[in-house]
């Protein structure tokens, strides 16, 4: 593409970075060598999907958006904002807000189900001919103060190539034509957004209904709908799959507590293992995260 007949998007990646680690035993020009190469190649971009890559940060991207003028609220959003800094960044022929949003969303998607990630986007700017000319805020709240706080979700260089063969497949995705992974996939990612864990649980479980279920309606326990079906499609013998199995029976039973209004709990016992229910939303969020990458 001519970048002077194109729009550059551009998204910071908030609470994300690439390991710069060398393994093993090396000399110093060796040393030097490979993270002078890494360096540069994390400058450059690594391409995700066609005309979109992830890079760092450009001093001069940080200037651009500081000419065009920042007004609060998100000037306190642009103040995170530094020359460690990853963005993704989208090369378009013309300016489709509503399509560049789609990109980003399946983007942070395939790197949330890459593997479990704090990963968030909260704005994204356009420019054309080195000038910001369109400033947009993501629908997306800032996740709580503790999940700032935590360590930065760090990917090897050589995770990338895994990464880019998922976010193909989902970019190839018609959610038009696949309803039930839409609302899967949805439900997935709002869980990220979420503030309380009675949440996480509800929209982990519509997410498990939607793959599972497909809309189809059922006489009762649908818990052990679920249960077989995750089970099925995830477990690699009969002893995983009755652990599977008990596990998404108790949370569809949890989830019911939840919507009826019932006083909610603060530990599981499942399999007699005792989850604190931090524990038991991660192993939650592992079952639909393994079982959305089965199913794209």
């Amino acid at each position: 593409m001519n970048n002077d007949s194109i729009f550059m998007a551009i998204c910071p990646l908030f609470n994300f970075e690439i390991s710069e680690v060398l393994v093993g035993n090396h000399t110093r020009e060796e040393t030097t060598e490979y993270f002078n190469a890494l360096r540069k190649r994390i400058e450059q971009g690594i391409e995700i999907l066609n005309n979109v890559k992830i890079r760092r940060i450009k001093k001069e991207d940080i200037d651009r958006i500081r000419e065009f003028g920042i007004s609060p609220p998100m000037a306190g959003i642009f103040s995170r904002i530094n020359m460690r800094t990853f963005v993704i960044e989208i090369l378009l022929k013309e300016l489709n807000i509503k399509k560049i949003l789609l990109k980003i969303y399946k983007v942070l998607l395939a790197m949330r189900l890459h593997r479990a990630s704090d990963i968030f986007c909260k704005v994204i700017w356009f420019e054309k001919k080195s000038k910001v000319n369109t400033l947009t805020m993501l629908d997306s709240p800032i996740p709580e103060p503790h999940a700032r706080t935590r360590s930065p979700h760090s990917m090897e260089i050589t995770e990338f190539e895994e990464l880019k063969k998922l976010a193909n497949k989902i970019d190839k995705i018609d959610f038009n034509e696949r309803n039930s992974l839409r609302i899967a996939c949805e439900r997935f990612s709002r869980s990220y957004e979420e503030h309380r864990e009675d949440e996480k649980i509800i929209d982990f479980m519509i997410a498990f209904e939607a793959l599972f279920l497909k809309g189809k309606k059922v006489p009762s326990k649908i818990g052990l709908y679920i249960g077989l079906g995750c089970s099925m499609l995830l477990g690699k013998n009969d002893k995983e799959r009755e652990e599977i199995n008990e596990f998404l029976v108790k949370a569809y039973n949890i989830r019911n507590r939840i919507v009826h209004g019932s006083e909610f709990i603060t530990s599981v016992q499942i399999n007699n293992e005792t989850y604190k229910i931090q524990d038991f939303i991660f192993q939650l969020q592992k079952y639909l995260r393994e079982s959305i990458k089965k199913l794209v």
